[in-house]
């Protein structure tokens, strides 16, 4: 199959086309720091939160050269769980097992299907007993922890993500059918 444009672009007010030319950046920068640019202007215009100032205090303890704003250097895969995760979660299987959610420890995204959930939740951990050891597994591939539960009477996996603030932005868990009862 092959598509052949029957038109081309031109802005009416230049008479000019991008094609070829592309759109000149509003941070102009060499290709190869380019990212390192864009991602520091980002954050700079971003509002102040506790999220902004801690990616800067991160990158200047890299020394905050371009080096350190690097696209490899920002991506770098998390392999160790988010800090106070563990605790999150024990704090969430418990709010479970009492029956009352603590949604202001929630994002407002997040607090609609922990609402639509809860019940189901709180059904399924009280049916397991007494929570016996919390495990971290890894790190999933979107950035949320992975860790093994084990309670009296089975076990879940639980997936989640604590944001910079320290509210639960996502959670999630399955049952281990081959866990012991």
């Amino acid at each position: 199959m092959l598509f052949v444009p029957g038109g081309r672009a031109v802005n009416p007010i230049t008479k000019t086309s991008w094609e070829g030319v592309g759109v000149a950046p509003d941070v102009p920068a060499p290709p190869e720091a380019a990212f390192a640019a864009a991602y520091k202007a980002a954050l700079e215009a971003a509002k102040p939160s506790k999220a902004r100032a801690s990616v800067k205090a991160e990158l200047a303890a890299k020394g905050g050269e371009v080096d350190a704003w690097s696209e490899a250097s920002l991506q770098a895969a998390r392999t160790a769980p988010m800090p106070g995760g563990e605790a999150a979660l024990r704090a969430i299987i418990a709010d479970a097992a009492s029956g009352k959610p603590n949604y202001a420890a929630m994002t407002p995204d997040f607090i609609k299907s922990a609402k639509d959930q809860f019940g189901v939740a709180h059904t399924d951990v009280v049916a397991l007993g007494a929570l016996k050891s919390v495990a971290f597994e890894r790190v999933d591939m979107l950035g949320s922890d992975v860790y093994r539960t084990t309670f009296e009477h089975g076990a879940l996996e639980w997936t989640f993500y604590v944001n910079a603030e320290g509210k639960v932005a996502v959670a999630f868990y399955r049952k281990l059918p081959d866990a012991p009862v």
